[in-house]
């Protein structure tokens, strides 16, 4: 009799072992993580006049497929872009948007981000630290 309900609770046992390691819910990772920190660079500026400044560049997530990117220059914004909710690819690409007559694109590679508008003007930065 003791056999049999030893026997009863290993096969309870096991089966709850089953039951609860095949409801483990795997977690997926958002190909965005890497990119979201705090980015040190340059601003540049188109011809008449050229210029080089110092810039910081912030990247937050925003929902399930964007990403938000604040500037701050101590350079002129030419070409609108400081504060910008972008959709990102997963190879790190985006733009090709309009901003008011203004089109930028740009990309996040390796540990660094460039952002630019067609006509030379540009943000390059280099990631400092994560969130």
């Amino acid at each position: 009799m003791k056999h049999k309900f030893f026997f009863f609770l290993f096969t309870i046992f096991t089966i709850c072992i089953i039951l609860f390691s095949a409801c483990k819910k795997e977690t997926q990772v958002d190909y965005r993580d890497k990119w979201v920190g705090e980015y040190e660079g340059i601003h540049r500026t188109p011809p008449s006049p050229m210029g080089f400044y110092p810039c910081k560049i912030y990247v937050t997530l925003h929902g399930d497929s964007l990403v938000y990117i604040t500037v701050e220059s101590e350079g002129p914004n030419l070409f609108g872009f400081n504060k910008e909710y972008v959709k990102v690819n997963s190879d790190g690409s985006f733009g090709d948007y309009y901003l008011i007559a203004y089109s930028y694109g740009g990309i996040f590679y390796s540990d660094s981000i460039r952002i630019v508008h067609y006509s030379s003007n540009g943000y390059y930065g280099k990631k400092i630290k994560n969130d």
